[in-house]
């Protein structure tokens, strides 16, 4: 689990051999933005889900998956 996300928001990592991937859901009715790490962005549940300049902002019960995020 990533720690550290906003309370209506799960995070958690997957790794396989040096390919990382991080899953980030929102949980909540309205949309959030918090801090997070930049990486190529594999699938997003909204158009407007994004994760950019170090900030992850996601749509009322959006989500993204990120590969390779830089720690």
């Amino acid at each position: 689990m990533i720690e550290s996300l906003p309370s209506n928001v799960l995070g958690y990592a997957r790794v396989s051999g040096d390919e990382r991937v991080h899953i980030l859901l929102n949980f909540d009715r309205a949309p959030v933005q918090f801090p997070c790490a930049d990486g190529d962005c594999l699938f997003k549940l909204n158009e407007n889900d994004r994760a950019a300049d170090g900030i992850c902002a996601l749509e009322p019960f959006g989500g993204i998956i990120l590969k390779n995020p830089i720690p």
